[in-house]
């Protein structure tokens, strides 16, 4: 096989060489532009037969730097199959959006968030459905007699016995020492099974945490944890917790309004409800139910939680969920609430009675992303109004909610504002979480209170309103 390197190299010595002659020199033509010129004459054409290969030694005068020829590594196998593998890998990752500012571009701008789009039309909706974050003028006495009552600092949460406990199991915990309780005695051994429960609950918690986990086993760990709560003999059974994430708000007559027609959206995905099989709530119920056996108690369209009483809710998330999205959820199913509560106070019942309202007669299952239109303006604004009017003699009742998203748990109470018939939803207040042992306790007191609240003041103003 012939020394094809030698043969070019002989052919291009030849060629370098005519650029000595007189006829290159007379036409003005520079070594680099005579470079330039062969070079193109040599790309698309192959070398002449009749010159002859020879002189393998020869070595070629080296071209100037700035027309440096180095020769590329040939790309092999393995350099594309580690590019294929790279790109595959950053394929699989879902990188959020770019946002861009006014300021870089005056074409390119965050788009509106749809939360908080909807907060803003519930603002101005009819009613109104408004948030706030401090109390004022126009909060009423029962919200600010609640948050007294609540250990929000988080001073005496934690059982005096626990001290030495807490210390020996986890030593790396700060915790301040005003919030153990020395003034009140506790049971050793209802304070030990206590801190089993605590020890457990914030195992799962750090787990789902570390582990990015889903919504379903945050709702677990919430579930547990109010049963726990609920659970206390102090409470004698009053209150226990239902799943209503797959129940609809019954009525669009509950919902806020726009140009009549109802705004539904989804809500809180766990209920705390006053049990009927207690014998301070059976004899109650039961007389309810035998007056008028379609009658709906709640806001919720499952059968066995749209015949409780409803106080409170949870609206739970995982870790990456969006407050304004969580709040927005708790907003309406307390809205809800406090709309059925109007409605129950303009419905003259007594055992074997029954007043038929407009709103009555709107029962209307709320299917996600559908509006529902009511032509009786009576059956909407009306209905609203009325109750609010026969309200303002009566106590105002709230009701509460948190949201639970992750580790961190927010109260908010919700109640009727006088000024507008809207309903405003105060929070966040601080009550607590399942990050740490100090956070549990104070969201385990906070709960317990507010617990002692629905046992005590909201199912007496509930009996008093349905009873009337």
């Amino acid at each position: 096989m012939p020394n094809n390197r030698g043969f070019v190299d002989s052919w291009l010595d030849d060629v370098l060489n005519s650029l000595k002659t007189p006829s290159l020199k007379s036409a003005s033509i520079s070594p680099q532009d005579g470079i330039t010129c062969i070079a193109q004459q040599i790309a698309p054409s192959s070398p002449p037969p009749s010159i002859q290969s020879g002189r393998p030694s020869y070595t070629p005068p080296s071209a100037p730097k700035h027309l440096s020829l180095k020769r590329k590594r040939t790309r092999t196998k393995d350099d594309q199959l580690s590019t294929t593998t790279a790109t595959s890998a950053l394929s699989d990752i879902q990188l959020p959006p770019t946002a861009y500012s006014r300021s870089s571009s005056p074409t390119k701008v965050k788009a509106t968030s749809p939360v908080r789009e909807l907060r803003e039309v519930y603002r101005f909706a009819s009613p109104p459905l408004k948030y706030t974050i401090s109390v004022d003028e126009n909060t009423p006495q029962s919200v600010i007699d609640i948050i007294h009552g609540l250990p929000l600092h988080g001073v005496g949460v934690i059982p005096w016995s626990l001290k030495e406990t807490i210390k020996a199991t986890l030593p790396f915990e700060d915790i301040p020492d005003y919030a153990f309780n020395t003034f009140t005695p506790s049971d050793h051994f209802t304070d030990q099974n206590l801190w089993k429960t605590v020890t457990s609950i914030l195992k799962r918690a750090k787990s789902c945490f570390i582990n990015n986990d889903p919504e379903a086993p945050w709702l677990a760990i919430a579930n547990k944890f109010l049963e726990e709560v609920f659970a206390q003999p102090e409470l004698e059974g009053m209150l226990y917790v239902k799943d209503v994430q797959y129940s609809d708000i019954n009525s669009a007559t509950l919902l806020p309004h726009v140009h009549n027609t109802a705004i539904p959206s989804k809500k809180a995905d766990l209920a705390l409800a006053i049990s009927s099989d207690t014998p301070a709530t059976a004899p109650v119920y039961t007389a309810l139910r035998t007056s008028d056996p379609t009658m709906r108690l709640s806001q919720m369209s499952e059968a066995s939680v749209s015949r409780l009483a409803l106080p409170g809710c949870v609206e739970v998330g995982d870790s990456g969920k969006n407050y304004l999205e969580a709040s927005l959820q708790l907003g309406i199913w307390c809205f809800a609430g406090l709309a059925k509560l109007d409605e129950l106070r303009v419905q003259s019942r007594t055992a074997g009675q029954k007043t038929p309202t407009p709103a009555m007669n709107v029962q209307i299952s709320i299917a996600d992303g559908e509006g529902y239109t009511v032509e009786d303006e009576n059956s909407v604004v009306g209905v609203h109004a009325t109750a609010v009017n026969c309200s303002r003699v009566e106590q105002n009742l709230p009701v509460f909610g948190w949201t639970a998203i992750g580790i961190d748990w927010k109260l908010h109470i919700a109640y009727r504002d006088m000024t507008d018939n809207g309903v405003v939803v105060l929070g966040p207040l601080d009550s607590g979480g399942l990050g740490s042992v100090m956070a549990f306790f104070k969201l385990f007191k906070t709960a317990t209170a507010l617990a002692k609240w629905a046992k005590e003041k909201y199912w007496l103003e509930f009996r008093s309103i349905v009873e009337a």
